[in-house]
């Protein structure tokens, strides 16, 4: 008997192609779909990271410290008094907190007076940082806003002669430090302003 070779035939390229065909389709459609996704994600970020700044501009209250007297300067053992004025910009305020920085080597505290009957107020003195926090009384019933309103009076004694600087500590967002509180619980303290005071020589 004669051997017989038995000869494999190629695999039909018309067969290969179709499964080539599919393959490439379908890495074309995923990439296209990556892309889109990519693109989308990013608008979406776009159109969302604005919606905060609406609260940030309506934000207008105001603390400001005033010379009461505006007598300039003054002299080493002379008592400093400082007017605390707010602006609430019409929103009834239930509470605030205002925290005045001092170098306590130039002048030292003395005592706060609250001007608010309408509100109960807390002061805590710690070596160059004084803390006052008012609350509305839970008798009083009626809306309370401040329109330049001097709600307080610190009351300092120069010990020497140099620039005294008054700062009021704030930082937008935060309540740990100054604020303005309304019926709301919204912070609507938008700017302060503090005071410097020339303390002369005898």
């Amino acid at each position: 008997m004669e051997n017989q070779t038995e000869t494999k035939k190629p695999f039909p390229i018309v067969i290969i192609f179709p499964i080539l065909l599919v393959i490439l389709l379908i890495a074309v459609a995923f990439f296209i779909y990556k892309k889109n996704l990519v693109k989308n994600e990013g608008a979406v970020s776009t159109s969302i990271a604005p919606s905060v700044a609406p609260s940030i501009a309506l934000v207008k209250g105001s603390l400001t410290l005033l010379p009461n007297p505006s007598k300039k300067p003054l002299v080493a053992g002379e008592t400093i008094y400082l007017n605390v004025s707010a602006d609430s910009s019409n929103s009834s305020i239930t509470g605030y907190d205002v925290v005045v920085k001092y170098d306590p080597s130039v002048v030292s505290y003395v005592s706060q007076k609250n001007l608010l009957s309408d509100f109960q107020v807390f002061a805590q003195n710690d070596n160059g940082k004084l803390s006052l926090t008012g609350i509305k009384k839970i008798s009083v019933t009626s809306t309370v806003t401040f329109q330049n309103t001097v709600i307080s009076e610190l009351t300092f004694k120069a010990l020497k002669s140099g620039k005294a600087s008054f700062e009021i500590e704030f930082l937008p967002g935060s309540k740990k430090d100054s604020n303005l509180i309304d019926d709301k619980n919204n912070d609507v303290l938008g700017t302060v302003n503090g005071v410097e005071i020339t303390v002369d020589v005898k």
